[in-house]
């Protein structure tokens, strides 16, 4: 089918939905002509939440594109999650894993987000990929959303598990860092973990208002801090070599002897920084003018991502000091003891965390 005519099927399906008139007849002729066995899909929770949205739609759609593009931009939080995840670049591959992971985890995601970016103009839902293989899927097109929307459930799963642990941990490497003689207990981060949940949860379910601003705040926050702490490292870090940086291949830490095994673990440090592209996908639904606005947010979210994480990977190479020094830091963060070289000061590495 053409472009053209798939977009138009799209933009009148989605005219259908928010009207409650999507037929299923279309579906088994569809169904038929594919070769699907079951031929019809079942559409009812579609009708359904297409009926309710269009029931309270100018009240629903709270989300314009400023900040839906800062959702974009700060769930990605490319330049923070590869400070976070610094360590496992760092024992598989080193500064060759980095650099070019980085710079390949870039163009893949921009590459992913463009294609994805092309359905969600054609029809913008929260299901999105799940409900796209559902009623494209050249065959078995049940059963292949149902799988697809498992993947998606437990792809978000685990993505989301991973900002509580990271809080939590860092929070403690900071303690380590302030009160040397301090001793974690697993509890300890558990808790924390709890901790950091109790303000999401609360805004999410209770003052979902409040947050299109706090997103562009995040956003605003997110572009500024970046250059602050280039400028920091620059001026008060010493300095790798050229060579360390764009050559050096790191083999000998993480106990693997196989090079490709090495690079491929180490390249989910700068893979991890561009995952969750898709989160404007899965508000659409929230979203004013969804078919223009959330294409437009996921696929600029990205490539802003993506030249901050670029830059700050190449950054903190040139001004990381002591390689061994950041590897066997007690805080078991490398960017803590790489802030706290640079500074020579508690209280500004406190301050760069936070």
């Amino acid at each position: 089918m053409e472009d053209s005519q798939l977009r138009q099927r799209g933009a009148t399906e989605m005219d259908d939905f928010h009207h409650g008139k999507i037929e299923t007849s279309i579906y088994q002729e569809e169904r038929s002509q594919s070769g699907s066995p079951s031929g019809v899909i079942d559409v009812t929770h579609a009708v359904r939440a297409r009926q309710l949205d269009a029931s309270r739609s100018p009240k629903f759609r709270f989300i314009g594109f400023l900040p839906i593009l800062s959702f974009a931009a700060t769930l990605l939080g490319s330049w923070e999650s590869l400070s976070a995840t610094f360590v496992a670049g760092l024992l598989n591959g080193g500064p060759v894993a980095l650099v070019w992971g980085c710079l390949m985890s870039v163009i893949g995601a921009l590459a992913l987000s463009s294609s994805i970016a092309e359905m969600a103009s054609i029809i913008p839902v929260a299901g999105a990929q799940y409900h796209w293989t559902a009623r494209y899927a050249p065959g078995a097109s049940n059963f292949f959303g149902l799988m697809q929307g498992w993947l998606t459930v437990f792809g978000w799963l685990a993505l989301v598990a991973v900002p509580p642990y990271f809080s939590a941990t860092l929070i403690e490497g900071l303690v380590i860092l302030n009160y040397p003689d301090w001793v974690p207990k697993q509890w300890h981060g558990t808790l924390l973990m709890w901790a950091s949940m109790v303000a999401p949860v609360v805004l999410n379910m209770y003052g979902r208002w409040i947050i299109p601003p706090l997103e562009i705040l995040g956003m605003v926050l997110h572009l500024l801090l970046l250059p602050v702490f280039v400028i920091i490292m620059v001026c008060l870090a010493p300095r790798s070599s050229p060579s360390f940086v764009f050559t050096t291949f790191v083999g000998d830490q993480s106990g693997y002897t196989n090079n490709g095994v090495m690079f491929s673990l180490g390249l989910l440090t700068a893979a991890y920084a561009m995952v969750g592209f898709d989160g404007p996908l899965h508000m659409s639904e929230e979203v004013r003018n969804s078919k223009v606005n959330v294409p437009k947010a996921m696929v600029l979210g990205t490539l802003i991502n993506g030249i901050m994480a670029f830059g700050w990977v190449i950054t903190l190479l040139f001004t990381m000091g002591d390689i061994e020094a950041a590897l066997s830091t007690p805080t078991g963060y490398p960017i803590i003891e790489i802030f706290y070289q640079a500074t020579g000061s508690l209280a500004a590495t406190n301050t760069m965390m936070a």
